[in-house]
């Protein structure tokens, strides 16, 4: 007879036999495939930093419009020339007032008395005196320079300078603000397409973009300057076009560029 030992034996053996064919016997239909529904996990590998340059610039109509007149005078003494002088140009001061401009709205930008000379072959031959009386007068409504500079021309204004059209402190922060704002759009572009060729051209893949650092670099205005000439004595007909301004901005930009290689995920 076999003795109870040798029974047990045998019985513990078998069982240690058949709980390793449980583990290594593969279940079917399922070595090598990937699960159903399950998105490739990628391996980061490397990083590096990509450093650009965005700009975006906005175009607006003016809102603000400055013209700068004046008065030239001569005489033979320097009294008789400033007299002259402030004459005419206390009446060209009242015309623009007339048509509602305020005081504060009109500055003096140059106020010059100085002798004149001819130059000849034997030197110079005094002339007289001169004086010059420059202003600039603001405007918020841009459709009357034309109206200011012909008000001007017929009560004595004899020097018509720089025509300047641009924006008002408030409108120029505002552009400036959406010109950032499309600075900043042009440089993560330019950011993006700079790390996906450096990924293809390693043969990676681009995992991840984001921003370190960023910059307002040169902000740039543009408006609109010409030197019109007033219509002629009696006419009331000076047209003026000022088109658009433009305000440019520029930011820097860094970004931490992650390329990793796609893996399957197995089962």
């Amino acid at each position: 007879m076999i003795q109870a030992k040798t029974i047990l034996y045998l019985l513990s053996t078998a069982a240690v036999i058949s709980v390793l064919a449980l583990v290594i016997t593969p279940a079917p239909n399922t070595i090598g495939m990937t699960v159903e529904n399950e998105e490739p996990q990628a391996n980061t590998s490397s990083a590096f930093e990509v450093s650009v340059t965005g700009t975006g610039t906005v175009y607006l109509d003016p809102d603000k419009v400055a013209v700068t007149l004046g008065v030239e005078t001569n005489a033979q003494t320097a009294e008789e020339a400033q007299q002259q002088n402030s004459q005419k140009m206390n009446q060209v001061m009242s015309s623009l007032k007339a048509l509602g401009i305020p005081e504060n709205q009109i500055k003096t930008t140059t106020y010059r008395l100085y002798a004149d000379y001819d130059w000849t072959q034997n030197g110079k031959v005094f002339k007289g005196y001169k004086v010059m009386h420059y202003v600039m007068v603001t405007c918020y409504d841009t459709s009357r320079a034309g109206e200011i500079l012909d008000t001007a021309s017929e009560n004595g204004a004899n020097y018509i300078g720089q025509v300047s059209f641009g924006l008002k402190d408030e409108t120029l922060a505002l552009a400036r603000q959406q010109a950032i704002e499309k600075a900043v759009q042009n440089a993560e572009g330019e950011a993006s397409s700079a790390a996906e060729a450096m990924a293809e051209a390693t043969g990676n893949t681009l995992i991840r973009l984001d921003p370190t650092s960023l910059s307002v670099g040169y902000q740039y205005y543009t408006p609109y300057r010409g030197y019109p000439a007033a219509a002629p004595e009696g006419v009331q007909d000076t047209q003026l076009e000022p088109g658009q301004v433009s305000v440019t901005v520029s930011v820097n930009a860094a970004f931490n560029a992650s390329l990793g290689i796609p893996v399957t995920v197995w089962n």
